[in-house]
């Protein structure tokens, strides 16, 4: 995070960061987003903390039910279990 601070206080304004934090429950699922909207002071960019896999955002917190989970009315469970 220093690096960062250290970053944009020189100017730098091209800076690319993507985070995946995976939680065994969505109760510290939440805990993780509330501490990056005080962390990053996102005043009014929070959709940039997303919750959802099926769309990220710079920081993702997902639980590791929803990257392991097979998708509901998928027809093609079995082949896709074989992928």
């Amino acid at each position: 995070m220093r690096i960062i601070w250290k970053q944009l206080r020189a100017g730098e304004r091209e800076l690319h960061i993507v985070a995946l934090v995976l939680s065994p429950n969505s109760a510290i699922q939440a805990q993780w987003v509330a501490r990056a909207k005080e962390l990053f002071h996102l005043d009014g960019h929070e959709s940039v903390v997303a919750t959802d896999p099926a769309t990220p955002g710079i920081l993702s917190s997902l639980t590791y039910q929803s990257v392991t989970q097979p998708r509901h009315g998928s027809d093609d469970l079995n082949a896709r279990a074989r992928a």
